[in-house]
């Protein structure tokens, strides 16, 4: 093909723009700043970095929004046996007389471990158990003495059934003075009755006396009715009538004496059986109301007798439960002790653990029973050796005074002070006001260095109870949301 055949071709072909072909590095150096920027390419690392950047921060705001975080309520507490330790504590003053245990002797439930001085508590049962065997003597005998009475057997005194506490002593005494009391109740009545048989003799004497003067008094009358009829026939003299009427009125007037004198007999019979019924009525009754006098003596001294038993038994302090000796106050024999005063704890063994914490008025409002908590035990830190899970299962109703419970937690076996539960909590700072809380460990034991420990009572542990949970962003947020709050409210 020749050139001429060729040269169409070239002319029909469109024209090529020339290439831009941008500086070097090296060239663009030497470019004008505001070029140089212009023609410098963006760099692929910067712009992947702005968008990884900006990726991140929209996965963080994500993860802000839809990601949660647990709220924790945060309170101090210690281990403690279910039930809390238990305090052995004497009802009664007195002196120490012997010490059965020492500091963390184990017990047994029932074992004395205890012995207050209990001479004042044993003279008190002697004197008391004396009394009382005196006046249920003498009630026995004053009974004995009202049977006799009512049997009319007074020569021979009743056998008595005495109880087996009466002492042969008073057995004897009392018999004595039973027999006594019956001859002299039988010799007032038999003087009683020989004075009325003699009145009953001279009223039969008198009654025929009189019978006798009757009879004469008859023949009198007579006579003065003779010497009438003499003097109506003008036979007989006066002289004689008025001597014969003289007789008769001088044996009426006889007669009248007899019976006056027999009146009085029959009264002083009478006077005499009054006398022997109300002799045997003053018996009865004086007895009765002495024997109801001695029996409610009796029971009052035995009364007496067995609160000073209590006393006595008292004296006697034993362990509560099965334990361990623990906060032994009583060192010394002789050593004088209070009512109320803790003289040891015993630790209870083989009953399972709780947790006892103080919960802080900010937090109390969201703890309740049921809650899962965390156990941090200071005897063995956390980082090494793990937590223990534990559940809330008691939440107090009322709050007790933070001094208080720094106390309890600052001895480690104390029972919880009694009178610190009753103090009004008035009596602090509202500021200064916790709740106790008790929560149950799911384990009893943490395994530390390959071994199981068990927990004992008296660990410090620090306690995280969950009590909800919150976005992210909110507990980012708070702080603000908080102080715009309070913005602009000062005076």
């Amino acid at each position: 093909m020749t050139s001429a055949e060729l040269a169409p071709v070239k002319r029909n072909l469109p024209a090529v723009r020339p290439v831009r072909v941008l500086p070097q590095l090296t060239d663009r150096e030497f470019l004008p700043a505001a070029i140089e920027i212009v023609e410098t390419p963006p760099s692929p690392a910067k712009t992947a970095m702005m968008f990884i950047i900006c990726a991140f921060a929209v996965a963080v705001l994500a993860w802000c929004w839809f990601g949660r975080i647990d709220i924790y309520a945060t309170a101090r507490g210690k281990v403690e046996p279910a039930g809390h330790a238990k305090v052995v504590q004497p009802f009664d003053s007195g002196k120490v007389s012997a010490i059965n245990v020492r500091e963390g002797d184990t017990v047994r439930s029932g074992d004395v471990v205890l012995v207050l001085d209990a001479s004042e508590a044993q003279a008190e049962i002697a004197a008391d158990t004396q009394a009382r065997d005196a006046k249920l003597a003498e009630a026995l005998r004053r009974e004995a003495a009202l049977a006799a009475v009512a049997r009319k057997s007074l020569a021979i005194p009743p056998a008595m059934a005495w109880p087996e506490e009466v002492p042969q002593a008073t057995r004897v005494r009392e018999e004595d003075v039973l027999s006594g009391d019956l001859h002299e109740l039988s010799a007032t009545l038999a003087n009683l009755a020989s004075q009325k048989i003699e009145k009953e003799a001279a009223v039969k004497q008198l009654d025929a006396s009189i019978a006798a003067e009757n009879r004469v008094i008859e023949t009198l009358n007579e006579r003065v009715a003779m010497r009438q009829e003499l003097i109506d026939k003008s036979v007989g003299t006066r002289t004689s009538l008025l001597d014969a009427v003289q007789v008769l009125r001088q044996e009426q007037s006889q007669i009248a004496g007899d019976i006056g004198k027999r009146d009085q007999a029959l009264a002083a019979v009478t006077s005499l059986d009054t006398e022997r019924s109300r002799t045997v009525e003053t018996f009865v009754a004086d007895n009765t109301r002495k024997m109801a006098d001695a029996r409610r003596i009796a029971d009052e001294k035995e009364a007496d007798r067995a609160k000073a038993q209590v006393r006595l038994d008292r004296s006697v302090l034993r362990a509560p439960v099965d334990g361990v000796v623990q906060a032994l106050a009583v060192t010394t024999l002789g050593q004088v002790v209070s009512p109320g005063q803790q003289l040891m704890r015993i630790v209870p063994s083989n009953t399972p653990v709780e947790v006892q914490a103080f919960v802080t008025n900010e937090d109390i409002g969201f703890v309740r029973p049921g809650q899962a908590a965390v156990l941090k035990i200071d005897s063995f830190p956390f980082t090494r050796y793990g937590t223990l899970d534990a559940t809330v299962e008691e939440v107090a109703r009322d709050a007790i005074p933070a001094e208080t419970a720094n106390r309890t937690l600052s001895d480690a076996t104390k029972e919880s002070d009694s009178s610190a539960r009753n103090l009004s909590p008035t009596a602090a700072p509202v500021t200064d006001l916790v709740f106790e809380t008790k929560l149950k460990p799911d384990a009893s034991a943490l395994k530390v260095n390959d071994r199981e420990i068990a927990l004992s009572p008296g660990m410090t542990v620090t306690v995280e109870i969950k009590t909800g949970s919150r976005r992210i962003l909110e507990y980012l947020f708070s702080p603000l949301v908080e102080v715009a709050g309070k913005a602009m409210r000062e005076r």
